[in-house]
């Protein structure tokens, strides 16, 4: 669960109907050095979610550059 500041980005759409999150763990204070290699292992940089209702589209960023669809 991240619950810090800089860990996680919200942006709502049009009258808040969605909205687009970024959640990036390694700016999570606490986050434990066991779970970042774990992150970095499973190419993991950050989360993109984009809630455009009805669709959700999840996305990751590696920690390579790449962009890939969840």
């Amino acid at each position: 669960m991240l619950s810090g500041y800089f860990s996680q980005t919200y942006a709502p759409t049009h009258h808040n109907f969605g909205g687009q999150y970024i959640f990036d763990p390694r700016l999570e204070p606490g986050l434990s050095e066991a779970t970042r290699t774990e992150l970095e292992a499973a190419n993991v940089a950050y989360l993109v979610v984009v809630d455009q209702d009805p669709n959700l589209e999840v996305w990751v960023l590696g920690v390579d550059g790449n962009l890939r669809k969840l």
